[in-house]
Protein backbone atom coordinates (compact mmCIF):
# COMPACT_ATOMS: atom_id res chain seq x y z
CA UNK A 1 0.00 0.00 0.00
CA UNK A 2 1.36 3.36 -0.93
CA UNK A 3 0.18 6.40 0.79
CA UNK A 4 0.84 10.17 -0.61
CA UNK A 5 -0.19 13.30 0.91
CA UNK A 6 -1.38 16.37 -1.24
CA UNK A 7 -1.92 19.56 -1.07
CA UNK A 8 -5.94 20.27 -0.69
CA UNK A 9 -8.80 23.02 -0.50
CA UNK A 10 -11.27 23.86 2.35
CA UNK A 11 -14.76 24.77 1.97
CA UNK A 12 -15.31 26.96 4.27
CA UNK A 13 -18.47 27.04 6.63
CA UNK A 14 -17.91 28.72 9.86
CA UNK A 15 -16.71 31.64 11.36
CA UNK A 16 -13.49 31.11 13.92
CA UNK A 17 -13.82 32.61 16.90
CA UNK A 18 -10.57 33.39 17.44
CA UNK A 19 -7.52 33.22 15.37
CA UNK A 20 -4.93 32.67 18.59
CA UNK A 21 -7.25 30.23 20.64
CA UNK A 22 -5.37 27.24 19.04
CA UNK A 23 -3.27 25.75 15.66
CA UNK A 24 -3.66 22.88 14.18
CA UNK A 25 -0.60 20.77 13.01
CA UNK A 26 0.02 17.05 11.51
CA UNK A 27 2.26 14.76 13.76
CA UNK A 28 5.76 15.66 12.84
CA UNK A 29 5.51 19.08 11.36
CA UNK A 30 4.81 22.34 12.92
CA UNK A 31 3.02 24.34 9.95
CA UNK A 32 -0.14 25.21 11.12
CA UNK A 33 -3.00 23.77 8.65
CA UNK A 34 -5.81 25.13 10.53
CA UNK A 35 -9.20 25.89 8.18
CA UNK A 36 -7.13 23.69 5.45
CA UNK A 37 -7.80 19.81 3.86
CA UNK A 38 -4.98 17.13 4.64
CA UNK A 39 -5.16 15.50 1.44
CA UNK A 40 -4.37 11.59 1.57
CA UNK A 41 -4.31 9.56 -1.24
CA UNK A 42 -4.38 5.35 -1.34
CA UNK A 43 -4.11 2.85 -3.76
CA UNK A 44 -5.42 -0.44 -2.21
CA UNK A 45 -8.67 -1.27 -0.41
CA UNK A 46 -8.30 -0.33 3.52
CA UNK A 47 -9.69 -1.63 6.88
CA UNK A 48 -9.17 0.74 9.96
CA UNK A 49 -6.32 2.79 8.15
CA UNK A 50 -4.91 5.07 10.38
CA UNK A 51 -4.43 7.95 8.33
CA UNK A 52 -3.37 11.31 10.16
CA UNK A 53 -2.91 12.03 13.82
CA UNK A 54 -3.73 15.85 13.80
CA UNK A 55 -2.18 17.80 17.00
CA UNK A 56 -4.11 20.53 18.60
CA UNK A 57 -2.28 23.04 20.66
CA UNK A 58 -4.09 25.37 23.15
CA UNK A 59 -2.49 28.85 22.90
CA UNK A 60 -5.78 30.32 24.72
CA UNK A 61 -3.92 31.72 27.76
CA UNK A 62 -5.59 29.31 29.95
CA UNK A 63 -6.74 25.47 30.37
CA UNK A 64 -9.74 24.98 28.16
CA UNK A 65 -11.96 21.71 27.99
CA UNK A 66 -12.47 20.61 23.84
CA UNK A 67 -14.28 18.28 22.23
CA UNK A 68 -14.12 17.14 18.67
CA UNK A 69 -17.23 17.36 16.08
CA UNK A 70 -16.89 15.15 13.08
CA UNK A 71 -19.09 16.23 9.91
CA UNK A 72 -18.81 13.50 7.49
CA UNK A 73 -18.96 16.56 3.74
CA UNK A 74 -18.78 13.42 1.50
CA UNK A 75 -18.34 9.76 2.16
CA UNK A 76 -19.19 6.59 -0.77
CA UNK A 77 -21.24 3.77 0.28
CA UNK A 78 -19.43 1.22 1.72
CA UNK A 79 -16.74 3.44 3.41
CA UNK A 80 -16.60 3.84 7.41
CA UNK A 81 -14.84 6.26 9.72
CA UNK A 82 -14.03 6.56 13.05
CA UNK A 83 -11.65 8.96 14.85
CA UNK A 84 -10.02 9.00 18.70
CA UNK A 85 -9.05 12.17 20.78
CA UNK A 86 -7.35 12.46 23.59
CA UNK A 87 -4.29 14.59 25.77
CA UNK A 88 -1.05 14.03 24.07
CA UNK A 89 1.31 11.49 25.91
CA UNK A 90 -1.82 9.90 27.31
CA UNK A 91 -4.45 7.17 26.09
CA UNK A 92 -7.26 8.92 24.94
CA UNK A 93 -10.79 7.61 23.98
CA UNK A 94 -11.61 5.95 20.44
CA UNK A 95 -15.32 6.76 19.22
CA UNK A 96 -16.80 3.76 17.19
CA UNK A 97 -17.75 4.48 13.31
CA UNK A 98 -20.87 6.34 13.17
CA UNK A 99 -23.09 6.65 10.25
CA UNK A 100 -24.56 10.16 11.66
CA UNK A 101 -23.64 12.97 9.32
CA UNK A 102 -22.01 14.45 13.02
CA UNK A 103 -20.75 13.47 15.65
CA UNK A 104 -19.28 14.28 19.04
CA UNK A 105 -16.41 13.15 20.82
CA UNK A 106 -16.21 13.07 24.44
CA UNK A 107 -14.85 16.14 25.92
CA UNK A 108 -11.03 16.54 26.78
CA UNK A 109 -8.94 19.23 29.25
CA UNK A 110 -6.24 20.44 27.79
CA UNK A 111 -3.78 22.63 29.85
CA UNK A 112 -2.40 26.11 28.42
CA UNK A 113 0.86 25.49 26.10
CA UNK A 114 -0.46 21.83 26.09
CA UNK A 115 -1.46 19.37 22.69
CA UNK A 116 -4.84 16.49 22.58
CA UNK A 117 -4.09 14.53 19.74
CA UNK A 118 -7.01 13.72 17.28
CA UNK A 119 -6.01 10.27 15.08
CA UNK A 120 -8.36 9.87 11.97
CA UNK A 121 -9.10 6.66 10.55
CA UNK A 122 -10.87 5.23 7.50
CA UNK A 123 -12.52 2.13 6.01
CA UNK A 124 -12.29 2.16 2.37
CA UNK A 125 -13.69 -0.98 0.38
CA UNK A 126 -13.13 0.18 -2.85
CA UNK A 127 -12.32 3.34 -5.01
CA UNK A 128 -13.65 6.78 -4.06
CA UNK A 129 -12.89 9.84 -2.41
CA UNK A 130 -14.60 10.85 1.06
CA UNK A 131 -14.03 13.89 3.02
CA UNK A 132 -14.49 14.87 6.33
CA UNK A 133 -14.54 18.06 8.56
CA UNK A 134 -13.10 18.13 12.32
CA UNK A 135 -14.09 21.37 14.07
CA UNK A 136 -12.80 22.13 18.25
CA UNK A 137 -15.40 23.63 20.33
CA UNK A 138 -16.00 23.61 23.70
CA UNK A 139 -20.09 23.59 23.19
CA UNK A 140 -20.21 21.57 19.94
CA UNK A 141 -22.06 24.57 18.57
CA UNK A 142 -19.51 27.92 18.38
CA UNK A 143 -16.63 26.31 17.04
CA UNK A 144 -13.38 27.41 17.59
CA UNK A 145 -11.39 26.01 14.08
CA UNK A 146 -11.28 22.96 11.97
CA UNK A 147 -9.59 20.85 9.93
CA UNK A 148 -10.51 19.12 6.76
CA UNK A 149 -9.26 15.82 5.42
CA UNK A 150 -9.86 14.28 2.57
CA UNK A 151 -9.11 10.33 1.44
CA UNK A 152 -8.82 9.18 -1.97
CA UNK A 153 -9.03 5.38 -2.88
CA UNK A 154 -7.17 5.26 -6.68
CA UNK A 155 -6.44 1.24 -6.69
CA UNK A 156 -4.14 -0.19 -8.45
CA UNK A 157 -2.53 3.71 -9.32
CA UNK A 158 1.01 3.40 -8.12
CA UNK A 159 2.44 6.71 -9.29
CA UNK A 160 0.94 9.39 -7.91
CA UNK A 161 2.71 12.94 -8.20
CA UNK A 162 2.42 15.68 -4.86
CA UNK A 163 1.79 18.86 -6.24
CA UNK A 164 2.86 21.84 -4.26
CA UNK A 165 3.34 25.78 -4.84
CA UNK A 166 5.07 28.24 -2.62
CA UNK A 167 4.39 31.84 -1.13
CA UNK A 168 7.02 34.02 0.15
CA UNK A 169 7.01 36.06 2.36
CA UNK A 170 4.27 34.73 4.53
CA UNK A 171 3.41 36.68 6.65
CA UNK A 172 3.26 39.44 3.89
CA UNK A 173 3.49 42.94 3.97
CA UNK A 174 2.61 44.53 0.58
CA UNK A 175 3.73 41.97 -2.05
CA UNK A 176 4.16 37.89 -2.12
CA UNK A 177 5.55 35.92 -4.79
CA UNK A 178 4.05 32.42 -5.72
CA UNK A 179 6.19 29.71 -7.44
CA UNK A 180 6.15 26.21 -7.64
CA UNK A 181 8.40 23.34 -9.78
CA UNK A 182 5.55 21.17 -10.36
CA UNK A 183 3.42 23.78 -12.77
CA UNK A 184 3.29 26.61 -14.57
CA UNK A 185 -0.20 28.50 -14.30
CA UNK A 186 -3.85 28.29 -13.36
CA UNK A 187 -6.80 30.12 -11.89
CA UNK A 188 -6.36 31.81 -8.61
CA UNK A 189 -8.92 33.02 -6.33
CA UNK A 190 -8.29 34.57 -2.99
CA UNK A 191 -10.78 33.68 -0.19
CA UNK A 192 -11.20 35.09 3.18
CA UNK A 193 -12.06 33.31 6.13
CA UNK A 194 -15.91 33.50 5.72
CA UNK A 195 -15.26 31.60 2.43
CA UNK A 196 -15.87 34.75 0.72
CA UNK A 197 -13.80 35.14 -3.00
CA UNK A 198 -12.75 38.52 -3.14
CA UNK A 199 -10.29 37.78 -5.90
CA UNK A 200 -10.07 35.79 -8.81
CA UNK A 201 -7.07 35.77 -11.12
CA UNK A 202 -5.32 33.92 -14.11
CA UNK A 203 -1.77 33.47 -12.91
CA UNK A 204 1.41 32.16 -15.02
CA UNK A 205 4.50 31.27 -12.47
CA UNK A 206 6.03 32.68 -11.18
CA UNK A 207 3.72 35.49 -10.50
CA UNK A 208 3.99 38.53 -8.03
CA UNK A 209 0.79 40.00 -6.56
CA UNK A 210 0.29 43.08 -4.44
CA UNK A 211 -1.78 42.16 -1.36
CA UNK A 212 -1.77 46.48 -0.18
CA UNK A 213 -5.26 46.16 -1.11
CA UNK A 214 -6.34 43.31 1.28
CA UNK A 215 -6.69 44.01 5.49
CA UNK A 216 -4.97 42.46 7.96
CA UNK A 217 -5.83 38.96 8.53
CA UNK A 218 -5.69 35.57 7.30
CA UNK A 219 -6.51 34.11 3.77
CA UNK A 220 -6.44 31.18 1.52
CA UNK A 221 -5.18 31.00 -1.87
CA UNK A 222 -6.50 28.27 -4.05
CA UNK A 223 -5.22 27.91 -7.42
CA UNK A 224 -6.72 25.60 -9.54
CA UNK A 225 -4.63 23.46 -12.51
CA UNK A 226 -5.54 21.84 -15.41
CA UNK A 227 -5.84 18.46 -14.35
CA UNK A 228 -8.83 18.86 -12.15
CA UNK A 229 -6.42 19.64 -9.01
CA UNK A 230 -7.38 21.72 -6.61
CA UNK A 231 -4.00 23.00 -4.43
CA UNK A 232 -4.31 25.81 -1.13
CA UNK A 233 -1.97 27.53 0.67
CA UNK A 234 -2.96 29.92 3.86
CA UNK A 235 -1.60 33.45 3.69
CA UNK A 236 -1.24 36.28 6.51
CA UNK A 237 -1.15 39.97 5.95
CA UNK A 238 0.39 41.75 8.23
CA UNK A 239 0.34 45.47 6.69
Amino acid sequence: MKQLILAGILSFAYHPLSAQVLTINEYGNTNDISGTTYMATLTTTTNDLHIVDFIVNNESGSGQAWLVTRKILSQPAGWSNFFCWGLEGQLGSCYDSSPDIIFDGGMVMIPDGASAVLSTYVTSPGAGCSEYRYYISSDSVNYIDSVDMQVCNYLGLEDLQTIEFTVAPNPAQSTIAIASSDFGAGSLDIIDQTGRIIRTEEIILPYTMSVDALDNGTYFLRISIGDDRILQQKLVVRH
